[in-house]
């Protein structure tokens, strides 16, 4: 750097403005600038104001972003039968809080994706808005909770009350955006 080039450059001459003559020389010098490059700084997005400021104006679990993992494989029946089945897992996720919440599934349909965020909504109010990714069966459960409302009497009450819940699906191959 411009420190050990003025100690070199003092151990033979005594130059005036070698500050300045020093700091400008690892500027101009190829070899120099390829080992000392500039270090880039990510460029953030504005948060939505979903994740942020919200916390202390509405309840925990308002804007919540779903997604399913799974399988994973659960022994039913006990220990002595040792039979195993695959569930899996509706994770929600509180936008301005992150904390999570996780539903058990008995299969990755539509009805059970309903089932699931209705327990949540027994448990933890029913929320705002939800953001999910293009799933079918994301997809489904949405029309599945608009068209049930007037259609037939909800397996629990909260599916009637989700109706009023805003579903919002994010475009594919954006994992930026949960």
């Amino acid at each position: 750097g411009p420190r050990a080039l003025r100690v070199e450059v003092r151990k033979s001459v005594w130059l005036l403005g070698e500050a300045r003559q020093c700091k400008s020389i690892p500027k101009a010098c190829v070899p120099c600038r390829r080992n000392k490059p500039k270090v880039m700084e990510q460029i953030m997005g504005q948060l939505p104001k979903e994740r942020v400021g919200q916390v202390l104006d509405q309840a925990v679990f308002s804007h919540v972003l779903i997604d399913e993992f799974g399988p994973i494989l659960v022994r039913t029946g006990g220990k002595a039968k040792g039979e195993t089945a695959k569930r899996w897992i509706l994770l929600i996720t509180c936008q301005a809080t992150r904390a999570c919440h996780m539903e058990v599934m008995q299969d990755r349909r539509a009805e059970e994706v309903v089932k699931a965020l209705s327990r949540f909504a027994a448990r933890r109010g029913v929320p705002v808005e939800i953001h999910s990714d293009n799933a079918r069966e994301f997809v489904a459960a949405a029309d599945k909770i608009n068209k049930q409302h007037d259609a037939e009497p909800a397996p629990r009450l909260t599916v009637a009350e989700m109706n009023r819940t805003r579903w919002t699906r994010y475009p594919p191959r954006s994992p930026h955006f949960g």
